[in-house]
């Protein structure tokens, strides 16, 4: 008898304090095919913005602007305004949390592709 074990791919993505306690977990889904390509689309955008790294406010806000569009794509809008608030509005702790996101998501990807071919 033939059979498919369905895997699925999605993982928690947890956020956690220095001591480990996790502020906030939510659902990452590496394999959702329009959700993929709306993170990938604003990875790129994030790359570009950082890539443009200048001292003035308008800098400031486009970055925060585009980690917003990052967050949004992935976990949703609330996750958002959740972070946010738990980061104190800190652009630096949100691009640092972004780039985590950007690792897993590129790590995941690879590993469920590996497993497929």
């Amino acid at each position: 008898m033939a059979e498919f074990i369905f895997k699925s791919t999605v993982i928690p993505f947890e956020i956690k304090d220095i001591d480990g306690n996790i502020l906030a977990s939510y659902p990452l889904d590496v394999g959702h095919l329009e959700q993929t390509k709306r993170w990938i689309k604003e990875m790129l955008e994030l790359q570009k913005v950082a890539e443009k790294f200048s001292k003035d406010e308008t800098f400031m806000d486009e970055l925060a602007n585009v980690e917003k569009n990052v967050i949004v794509s992935v976990f949703g809008e609330s996750a958002w305004k959740e972070l946010w608030e738990l980061f104190n509005t800190n652009v630096y702790v949100m691009l640092s949390l972004v780039q985590k996101l950007s690792g897993v998501l590129n790590e995941q990807q690879a590993k469920y592709y590996k497993t497929c071919v």
